[in-house]
């Protein structure tokens, strides 16, 4: 296997895992608070980048010179976006949080411009503009489809958590490119957890909102979706740019599909698998744009 396709198969290993992700969250969410739970499944995936930093990156410290990224990216994406993503998805319906979310390729586009100067193609345009239409496409399609419903504040916590979202990847990839990815994510993660804790502490459950489902969510969205999804998902931005990386996320609705087909017996229907193709179409579009560069597949500059 040619080592420029590793961070391709990252990427898409994240996106399994995190098309698993938005179901745990509107189930706990109907029982637990947002915030708490977001201090929650943080809280637990500290624990798992502790381990696998003592494991492996014993001594590994952040220098100086990226606190500043280090502190960005703790708090608005370890902290802020966690939080309003449980909380948009219990103002509005998961279909349509799921298609304003499939607006994140633009951010990543502007970014990978404006920050990182790489080149707006119209193969880029074409290929982020098809991805959308393919994720509308498959959530719309389904037999048992939600309505697109949601109130005005649902909607605008969902945008901001896009751009949150945004400001993470900018923020985290000069991180990854210089450290291993599990040190920074375990820095990050403690940044999230204290910023989250005070509100955790206001908004702390009663004993009998906690059951066996709702303790293995929190430890399965923190532990799998949160930190072995990030340390995939770093893997891959350490050497793609944010365009590819952003309109691999597309691909979630695409993969659930599957996964309701192979876990639940749950048959898509043709226009999910129109759209299925379609966004496949289009990451494949972008992924081989003669531009997209792949860096050298090298360890951090830091070891």
């Amino acid at each position: 296997m040619k080592k420029q396709f590793i961070p391709f198969i990252m990427l898409v290993i994240t996106m399994v895992i995190w098309g698993a992700d938005v179901i745990g969250i509107q189930v706990s969410v109907g029982t637990i608070s947002p915030s708490f739970f977001a201090f929650a499944r943080i809280l637990a995936a500290l624990a798992a980048a502790f381990v696998i930093h003592m494991l492996f990156n014993r001594g590994e410290k952040i220098k100086k010179i990226h606190r500043r990224e280090l502190l960005i990216s703790g708090v608005i994406g370890m902290a802020l976006y966690w939080y309003l993503e449980s909380k948009a998805i219990s103002y509005t319906s998961g279909s349509l949080y799921a298609i304003m979310l499939a607006l994140l390729p633009i951010g990543g586009l502007i970014s990978d411009r404006l920050i990182f100067k790489h080149k707006i193609t119209v193969k880029k345009i074409i290929g982020i503009c098809v991805s959308i239409i393919g994720v509308i496409i498959v959530i719309t399609g389904a037999e048992n489809a939600e309505a697109l419903t949601g109130t005005v504040k649902g909607f605008l916590l969902t945008i901001i958590a896009i751009l949150c979202w945004t400001v993470y990847l900018v923020a985290s990839k000069p991180l990854f490119e210089s450290y291993s990815v599990a040190t920074a994510l375990m820095y990050q993660m403690l940044i999230g957890v204290i910023c989250l804790a005070p509100f955790a502490v206001a908004n702390i459950p009663a004993v009998s909102d906690f059951n066996m489902g709702v303790i293995g969510l929190i430890f399965f969205n923190g532990m799998v979706c949160t930190t072995l999804a990030e340390l995939t998902y770093g893997f891959a931005i350490r050497y793609l740019n944010l365009t590819i990386v952003t309109t691999f996320e597309n691909l979630v609705p695409a993969i659930s599909i599957a996964i309701s087909y192979l876990v639940f017996k749950t048959m898509p229907t043709g226009q999910q698998l129109i759209g299925a193709v379609i966004i496949i179409a289009a990451v494949i579009m972008i992924s081989l744009s003669k531009d997209e560069k792949i860096d050298t597949l090298n360890g951090p500059q830091s070891e």
